[in-house]
C-alpha cells in the first residue's frame, strides 16, 4: 500500500471519528433533554391526577341528596308537596 493512500485512510477514519464523536454529543444532548421533559409532563399529570380526585370528592359532595334537598328549601324555598297536590296525569 502506498504512502499516500495510508494517509487518507488514516485522515477518513479520523474524519468518521469526528463524525461519531459529534453524533454521540448530540444524542446524548437530546436524549438529557427528552428526559427533562418526560419529568416536567410526569409531573404535571400527577398534579392533574390530584386535581382530578379532588373534583371527584367535591363532585360526590355536591351531588348528596341530602345537600340538594337542603339548598333547595333554604335558597329556592322549595318544599315536598303534600300528597292531595300531587296531580296525575294519565296518557289518553
Amino acid at each position: 500500500m502506498s504512502e499516500k493512500r495510508q494517509i487518507i485512510i488514516i485522515v477518513l477514519f479520523v474524519v468518521i471519528c469526528a463524525i461519531s464523536a459529534v453524533t454521540l454529543v448530540y444524542s446524548k444532548q437530546e436524549s438529557r433533554k427528552l428526559y427533562t421533559e418526560l419529568e416536567k409532563l410526569r409531573n404535571e399529570r400527577d398534579e392533574l391526577n390530584v386535581e382530578w380526585r379532588q373534583l371527584l370528592t367535591e363532585e360526590s359532595t355536591w351531588a348528596t341528596p341530602a345537600l340538594i334537598e337542603r339548598l333547595a328549601s333554604e335558597r329556592l324555598q322549595l318544599i315536598h308537596p303534600s300528597p292531595k297536590d300531587i296531580r296525575v296525569i294519565q296518557e289518553q
